[in-house]
């Protein structure tokens, strides 16, 4: 019995996946995890206010060896690495408080990549930018916290 439950799994699974690739081979776009749609919709936010602050956007979503860069961007001559963090009103824990000693140690090794693999000299640091979606559609508010390590050269 416990075979044959087994095998309806897999083969549910089979069917389930054929589907799924069936859809999005269809052209409609892969369905997003709410999660991961409110950080794009967060980096989007970031991205604009970044822009009109006048920093100039290099990049989204770089991909450094294994790690991911949210947004690189210039501001002045100073190359800056941006962590994008986007949490919903009410959330316990701060966008902020989400940044541990991994994620910045992880930061800071695509930072020194990204630099090298450039063959960039100069100054760079690493922003966090967090978004607190409003519960009613309103203004996000947009926290920048500018060089959330100590200084790099």
């Amino acid at each position: 019995m416990l075979k044959r439950s087994f095998k309806n799994a897999v083969r549910l699974d089979e069917k389930h996946a054929a589907e799924r690739r069936a859809k999005n081979l269809s052209g409609r776009p892969a369905p997003k995890a709410e999660h991961l749609a409110m950080g794009a919709c967060g980096e989007d936010i970031a991205a604009d206010y970044l822009s009109k602050s006048g920093f100039e956007i290099l990049g989204r979503n770089v991909r450094v060896g294994h790690y991911e860069i949210d947004i690189v961007a210039k501001e002045k001559s100073e190359i800056v690495f941006a962590e994008v963090r986007t949490r919903g009103e009410g959330w316990m824990m701060s966008a902020e408080e989400s940044v541990g000693p991994k994620k910045i140690a992880n930061l800071i090794s695509a930072g020194r990549i990204w630099t090298q693999e450039r063959g960039y000299g100069g100054f760079w640091r690493i922003d966090l930018l967090a978004i607190t979606l409003s519960a009613d559609g309103g203004e996000p508010l947009i926290e920048h916290l500018r060089d959330i390590t100590e200084p790099i050269k």
